[in-house]
């Protein structure tokens, strides 16, 4: 099955990073986005922050290899996070869905669906997880 060109893509809401297929590589431009985001959550404004970090799929492959892929691919954003970025572990969770959510108005295999989605809240006192 055949992937659709990237300038197919419906207007997206919510921030993503995306990765070559069957990768969970980040590219430098990604890692340049992940720089600026790590020193925005390392604001006044935002170090009490919390950041769940979705890793998606496209459709193909197998279920059980897109949930792993998924999975590498959260756990590569959160290591460069804390890693490159000095965010505490702590403020940090992952989840992976594979192929589960595709992005709406797209076909399975768009390039698009490979990604993973940062979301953030503010930590009630409670912690993150």
């Amino acid at each position: 099955m055949a992937a659709a060109p990237l300038d197919s893509a419906p207007a997206e809401q919510g921030y993503f990073i995306r990765f070559p297929f069957n990768s969970n590589a980040l590219t430098p431009e990604y890692e340049a986005h992940l720089a600026r985001l790590a020193a925005v959550l390392s604001s006044a404004q935002l170090q009490n922050s919390c950041v769940k970090l979705v890793g998606h799929t496209d459709s193909i492959g197998s279920d059980q290899f897109n949930m792993r892929l998924s999975k590498t691919r959260a756990q590569r954003v959160a290591a460069y996070l804390a890693l490159e970025g000095g965010v505490a572990m702590e403020r940090i969770q992952t989840a992976s869905l594979g192929e589960k959510h595709l992005i709406k108005g797209l076909p399975g295999p768009h390039p698009l669906n490979r990604r993973v989605e940062i979301l953030a809240r503010h930590n009630t006192g409670e912690g993150c997880k």
